[in-house]
């Protein structure tokens, strides 16, 4: 026998572990998309949350946030607080 003829027996085998392979790959794909699916409604449940929330928080916070003073209009220097721990560690 040549050794490029198969016979019936080994074009079966190997018609089988092509078909094996070709559903364990269709099953990860599968896992995929639904942990990706599971990961999207999770994130979505978070953001619907974090919205209610904030429409469910006390005034008193909205008002502390409102209170913050407003940035200086143009490209002035800011003394912001990374500048002054910058500062800090530049002292001798």
């Amino acid at each position: 026998m040549a050794p490029e003829e198969k016979t019936e027996e080994q074009k079966s085998k190997k018609a089988e572990e092509y078909k094996a392979t070709y559903n364990h790959q269709e099953n990860i794909m599968s896992e995929q998309k639904k942990i990706a699916r599971r990961s999207f409604f999770a994130g979505l449940g978070l953001v619907a949350a974090a919205g209610v929330a904030a429409k469910l928080a006390p005034a008193s916070v909205a008002e502390a946030v409102a209170d913050q003073p407003a940035e200086p209009e143009g490209n002035s220097y800011r003394l912001s607080e990374h500048v002054k721990k910058y500062y800090r560690t530049t002292t001798i």
